[in-house]
């Protein structure tokens, strides 16, 4: 998915501005993504993804793109933490109500 932003840039795919289906090995439509995890795991998701700076073929990732990556990284395994921690949290909470 195209972002029209910089090389690097981080953003969350707006599945609804996708037009056209396109098929291809390289190229699956992030709505036929997000909609197949809906129907397999019956939850939203929220889709990210970093602007590319090179979709030449066997490129390899450019160092702005490996520190987008990183940051991204970070910033998931941050929010995974929390989730866990609040799940932690709510499950003594229910333990002390019983």
């Amino acid at each position: 998915m195209d972002f029209q932003k910089k090389a690097g840039a981080i953003g969350i795919a707006d599945t609804s501005r996708e037009k056209g289906v396109s098929f291809s090995t390289h190229r699956m439509p992030v709505k036929f993504i997000e909609d197949y995890l809906y129907t397999s795991v019956a939850c939203r998701t929220i889709i990210r993804g970093i602007q590319p700076q090179s979709l030449e073929f066997c490129g390899g990732l450019s160092p702005k793109i490996q520190e987008s990556l990183r940051l991204a990284s970070e910033e998931i395994r941050e929010v995974l933490k929390k989730l866990c921690l609040k799940n932690v949290l709510l499950k003594r909470s229910k333990k002390e109500d019983l």
